[in-house]
C-alpha cells in the first residue's frame, strides 16, 4: 500500500507518540518535512515550545523520523550523518540506518 503525505505524517506522529517523553507533547513540524522518492523525513519539536518559542521548552537532539512510502516503514535516522545517506540506505536495503 502507498501511503499519502498525510498518511505518512500520521505514522510519524504515532512514532514520536510512542517514543513517550514523560511530560512532553511533541508534534511534527510541517515546514521542514523532506520528501523523496521512497517517503519522507519528519522533524518535530515540543508544542509547547512552538507556542511559546520559550527555549527550556524546546526538544533537543531529537532524530528526525523518515517514513516509506510504500508500507509505511518507520524509524528514527541518525541527524550525524545527511540525510540523503539515510534515503540511499533505505533504497539499497530497506533500512534507512544501514
Amino acid at each position: 500500500m502507498e501511503l499519502t503525505a498525510e498518511q505518512a505524517k500520521e505514522v510519524a506522529q504515532r512514532t514520536i507518540t510512542k517514543a513517550g517523553w514523560e511530560g512532553v507533547d511533541a508534534v511534527v513540524v510541517d515546514k521542514y518535512t523532506q520528501e523523496f522518492d521512497v517517503g519522507w523525513v519528519f522533524y518535530y519539536q515540543s508544542a509547547r515550545f512552538l507556542e511559546t518559542g520559550e527555549f527550556g521548552l524546546s526538544l533537543v537532539g531529537n532524530a528526525p523520523i523518515f517514513v516509506s512510502r510504500v508500507g509505511g516503514y518507520s524509524a528514527f535516522i541518525s541527524y550525524l550523518r545527511p540525510v540523503v545517506e539515510s534515503i540511499e540506505a533505505f533504497r539499497v536495503c530497506g533500512n534507512a540506518n544501514a
